[in-house]
């Protein structure tokens, strides 16, 4: 049965006064059965269990009233959206674009975070960091003025107590000045992870200084030296009673440099793995920087792109902290960084969304101002392709970001461990994509310092190294749905290894399975969207099948070795990222189709665009995986590697070398 709280969205979808009846799950209703129901709708048991609110006056900010709709109670966990499509499985509830708010509230929250974001973009001052290279103590002082470094603080800590939906919405004017936001957004990662997984003890200590801007939280996780046979080279050790740790070694790029005063500190320890011996494990610990044996080192030159955004060097010279002082549970700090990461990549959505859209706001007044040698550039057919393709990237991970934070808001303990990467991978994508784009109807004075195309550029390759390296990001999205999809299918898997022994099943496949060239529909997704986004929702559904027979083949092809074929991993990371783009794409403009908003129908083209671009390029990943053995570039392409390797650069030689 439809859970109440998604039959209160399909009962607004269609009209606030309208009551969408529950049904079982996989039907859905007509027009007709549609009957009309007082304008005094009694609030379901979700909204009246699930909201409260509360109201207080900012002591910081006078004339701002902050009204908190805080979600007490949230909805039993649903099964992972990307993960499950790995399987060729979609829960159609989650095709509802998600409303966090209901109806009744959402004047409210808008009520509180429009004056924030109206003083955020009106703070002039804001717009100088790139030119000055620093964010200024004024900045700073406005953020806590306004409250900011409490935003995902719980309001019994010191904070505002915002959801995921409505911290991103408030923050999106910082966006388009990405250092101040990755450097507001690392405090909110330190403050989340200590209220997900930190101690009663750890929560009463360090929120409320952190709410109130007295500390500063950054994460200290890059090493500046790869270590050798090990995860890190920073060391943490501790007495025999695993009551004192001391911590020795170096990390590099910690972010908010002099200013940040509690650092989450990834370090190696000792454990016992499952065979009962010793081994190598990581553990998060949270150090303030006033402790002896912390060192600053800052860097003498300014960042390549998002300039402002200061990042030093640390050095732990034998610290001792206490045990109290682990976050979460020793030997495993992967769990940390998992929470850590989750909001970090939603923020640098939200950095791609701001960069995306002040590139279009200059080119476009470029465009319709000038007229070089009197043609009409808004005319052009080329250039309206390629802004309208921009234009499809950003409403595809603006999307995917506002889908992704109604699930966390939604759904109590919901895995969006993929999504929020594929978030991450796609911004990436966008932004080499429109890069290379804008470079192409433009001159040199583009390059010009201080020039806002000159800033996106710089921004945008800084983008593809920020917090994590996109090749081992694309191997993870690859491998988690690999794994989710190993675990449930694996005597399928093993008799497609072994054909051999399975001849009947094999014989069986060939007859009745799915195919490449033809997939068949599984589940006539469009019956749950509006009807005029069927195309997008066919493309899609095609897509997810696609998706689900080649990680079936990897897994067939390659089995437990498939972790080695990193050329492979990556095609299927950018299959599943195109697929998650689809679905959230058409999810939101049905949505927005339904109720009515502005552009509606231009939102409907853009998401039936993205699906068929998308679809063209994952039928082009599909011949890439399924014939690279034999038919494809990737044979010649290692054995040129190896060469080059072996050479240590180009070795082929000059074509005036000699003649005949």
């Amino acid at each position: 049965m439809l859970t109440a709280g998604r039959s209160a969205i399909r009962r607004f979808l269609i009209h606030p006064s309208h009551k969408w009846p529950t049904l079982p799950s996989g039907q859905f209703l007509s027009s007709a059965q549609i009957q009309p129901k007082s304008s005094s709708i009694p609030p379901t048991d979700d909204e009246a269990a699930g909201k409260k609110e509360v109201t207080q006056e900012s002591s910081k900010t006078p004339g701002i009233r902050i009204i908190s709709t805080k979600v007490d109670k949230k909805l039993p966990k649903k099964e992972p959206l990307m993960k499950n499509m790995f399987m060729c499985r979609v829960d159609t509830d989650l095709l509802i674009y998600p409303e966090v708010f209901n109806y009744q509230d959402h004047p409210e929250v808008m009520e509180k975070v429009t004056p924030i974001r109206q003083t955020l973009e009106d703070f002039e001052e804001i717009k100088q960091i790139d030119a000055q290279g620093e964010i200024s103590e004024s900045i700073w002082r406005k953020i806590d003025n306004l409250g900011l470094y409490g935003m995902n603080i719980p309001q019994h800590f010191g904070g505002l107590g915002y959801m995921v939906s409505d911290s991103l919405y408030t923050l999106e004017p910082l966006a388009s000045e990405p250092a101040l936001l990755m450097c507001l957004g690392i405090h909110h990662q330190v403050a989340d992870a200590i209220l997900k997984v930190g101690t009663d003890e750890q929560k009463q200590i360090y929120l409320p200084r952190l709410a109130s801007g007295e500390l500063l939280g950054s994460v200290a996780l890059q090493e500046t030296v790869d270590a050798e046979g090990s995860m890190f080279n920073t060391v943490a050790t501790s007495d025999a009673g695993e009551t004192v740790w001391r911590i020795s070694g170096e990390k590099l790029f910690v972010l908010n440099g002099r200013k940040a005063n509690l650092l989450v500190v990834f370090a190696k320890t000792e454990g016992i793995n499952y065979k009962g011996t010793k081994d190598e494990t990581v553990t998060a610990f949270l150090v303030e920087t006033d402790r002896d044996g912390v060192e600053k080192i800052p860097k003498d030159s300014r960042e390549f792109g998002m300039r402002g955004s200061e990042s030093i060097t640390v050095k732990f010279n034998n610290v001792e902290v206490s045990s109290r002082n682990i976050l979460g549970t020793v030997g495993l700090g992967h769990e940390v960084g998992e929470e850590l990461v989750k909001l970090m990549r939603l923020q640098g959505g939200l950095a791609a969304v701001g960069m995306l859209k002040k590139l279009l706001i200059e080119n476009s007044e470029y465009c319709i101002e000038k007229k070089p040698g009197g043609m009409d550039l808004v005319e052009v057919d080329l250039l309206k392709n390629r802004f309208s393709r921009i234009t499809c990237d950003i409403y595809a991970i603006e999307s995917m970001i506002y889908l992704t934070a109604g699930l966390l808001d939604m759904y109590d303990g919901q895995d969006v461990t993929l999504e929020c990467g594929i978030i991450k991978n796609f911004s990436a994508m966008a932004l080499s994509r429109a890069a290379g784009m804008i470079a192409c109807h433009r001159d040199s004075t583009i390059f010009t310092q201080g020039h806002v195309t000159e800033r996106f550029m710089r921004d945008a390759l800084q983008f593809q190294t920020q917090g994590e390296v996109l090749d081992s990001l694309r191997c993870l999205i690859s491998l988690t749905g690999l794994q989710f999809l190993g675990k449930e299918m694996y005597e399928t898997v093993k008799k497609v290894r072994n054909p051999l022994f399975h001849p009947s099943y094999i014989f069986k496949r060939l007859f009745t399975g799915q195919s490449f060239d033809k997939p068949k529909k599984f589940a006539n997704l469009e019956h749950y969207l509006h009807l005029s986004v069927k195309p997008g929702v066919d493309a899609m559904e095609l897509s997810i099948v696609r998706l689900h027979l080649l990680s079936e083949f990897l897994l067939g092809r390659y089995g437990t070795e498939i972790y080695q074929h990193q050329v492979d991993l990556q095609r299927l990371a950018e299959v599943a990222t195109l697929c998650y783009a689809m679905f959230a794409s058409v999810a939101r403009a049905s949505r927005s189709y339904c109720i009515g908003l502005r552009y509606a129908d231009f939102e409907m083209h853009t998401a039936t665009s993205v699906c068929s671009h998308a679809t063209e390029r994952i039928i082009h990943l599909a011949e890439e995986i399924q014939h690279n053995q034999f038919f494809s570039h990737d044979v010649a392409h290692e054995k040129i590697g190896k060469q080059l390797f072996k050479s240590k650069g180009y070795f082929l030689e000059h074509p005036l070398t000699r003649n005949f």
